[in-house]
């Protein structure tokens, strides 16, 4: 795997969510776990809280291959 294609596979997802309007969001969808809820809550727990905990990580790991701390 190539940097270009790390980047090239974020660019999907970055299309898809591109595609997303405000009637999406707001509506209610059946989640297996928690059952029927927001998307917004699908959203934040999925995808956005749970990025943003890979994005940090991400960020230490390059400074750690880089040579920081």
């Amino acid at each position: 795997m190539t940097a270009d294609e790390v980047r090239a596979r974020n660019a999907a997802l970055d299309g898809e969510l591109r595609a997303l309007e405000d009637g999406h969001v707001g509506a209610t969808m059946r989640n297996r776990t928690y059952g029927e809820e927001p998307f917004a809550a699908y959203l934040d727990r999925y995808l956005l809280g749970h990025e943003q905990a890979h994005a940090e990580q991400l960020r230490r790991t390059l400074a750690a291959v880089a040579g920081g701390s």
